[in-house]
């Protein structure tokens, strides 16, 4: 117990030192260290957002894709695009989109927190990876 307290207080240190200097919001999005935004020395590799003030409120953004969430357990919610394929009544497709993510290494999706919602009379949905776990 003692050594998981050390743990965190020593996390905590390394979070507020990091976020002296760096921007630590993003409209009502709080950004904690490793996770950053401007100067380099504000992320971890691979953990650079974006905060795209030309939006009200602004939208905090990975690559392009807006975060919803970042907690410092390990977990950030994004929020995906939709993907369509429309019919005619001789079964033609007539509009299509797909959408799809990738990841980098440090990123992975969780087994137990993923939502996927259709609102639609018939679907048809594709997860695929391309590396083992």
């Amino acid at each position: 117990m003692l050594l998981e307290l050390l743990i965190c207080l020593s996390w905590l240190t390394v979070a507020s030192v990091a976020a002296t200097s760096c921007q630590e919001k993003c409209g009502n999005y709080s950004v904690p260290y490793p996770f950053g935004i401007g100067k380099q020395n504000c992320y971890k590799s691979g953990l650079r957002l974006v905060c795209n003030e030309s939006f009200s409120p602004p939208r905090l953004l990975l690559g392009n894709i807006p975060v919803g969430k970042i907690s410092l357990n390990g977990t950030m919610t994004v929020n995906l695009g939709v993907s369509y394929d429309c019919y005619d009544i001789f079964g033609a497709s007539t509009v299509d989109s797909e959408w799809g993510i990738m990841l980098s290494r440090m990123f992975t999706f969780s087994d137990t927190r993923n939502k996927f919602t259709a609102i639609v009379t018939a679907y048809r949905t594709l997860a695929k990876s391309t590396r083992a776990f």
